[in-house]
């Protein structure tokens, strides 16, 4: 099964050299405001619920866009009331880049393990990508793999503006606190990569 993230060719390309990260831009320092969320779709965003994430590093709140993510908002709003996210891991956290977690798998398979990545709930949901929302830092979207469709379960967090993502992947929310902890989630790939990647111990809506 292919990795849940980006359409790998574009990944490779864009954001690998010599299969190591490329990106040389530290991480934005704060995440985008919903003002700034809005100004750049060009509308007024409607917000839903919020998503608190009670990780190892401390915890983050996110805030869903239903009416321009339905279909994704109504899947991960599902999973996390039925502790799906529990114990799950940030398995792939590149600074400057992003952080993405929400694989199955990682609950109990050691981390590195190659099958960690390509990890599914029990359906995956059509694509919601025309929805004009952009990858600013802070901003919260589903990794898929090249198959167009393929999103399920697996998120990522934006750690800066990722203008080469915009109508690739879907945007779904933003986070609205504890961007400084999104900071300070444990780098897996590239600098200061380590093997231990921190974990989300409790997910809830609120």
């Amino acid at each position: 099964m292919l990795k849940r993230f980006f359409a790998l060719g574009a990944f490779v390309a864009v954001v690998l050299v010599g299969g190591r990260p490329a990106l040389a831009d530290a991480p934005a320092s704060r995440a985008a405001t919903l003002a700034d969320v809005n100004r750049s779709a060009g509308k007024a965003v409607a917000l839903g619920k919020r998503v608190l994430l009670r990780t190892t590093a401390g915890e983050i709140e996110l805030v869903l866009f239903p009416k321009v993510a339905p279909r994704t908002v109504d899947q991960i709003s599902r999973l996390v009331s039925s502790g799906f996210y529990d114990g799950t891991t940030f398995h792939r956290v590149i600074p400057g880049f992003v952080a993405q977690g929400g694989d199955p798998n990682s609950k109990t398979l050691p981390a590195g393990h190659p099958q960690i990545g390509t990890g599914d709930a029990d359906r995956r949901i059509p694509d919601e990508h025309g929805n004009g929302l952009k990858h600013l830092p802070g901003s919260v979207a589903m990794a898929h793999s090249a198959m167009p469709n393929s999103a399920s379960c697996q998120f990522y967090i934006a750690q800066n503006r990722l203008a080469f993502l915009d109508g690739g992947y879907t945007v779904f929310g933003h986070v609205v606190r504890g961007y400084d902890v999104v900071l300070k989630l444990a780098a897996t790939e590239g600098p200061g990569a380590r093997k231990t990647p921190d974990r989300m111990k409790r997910v809830v809506l609120k």
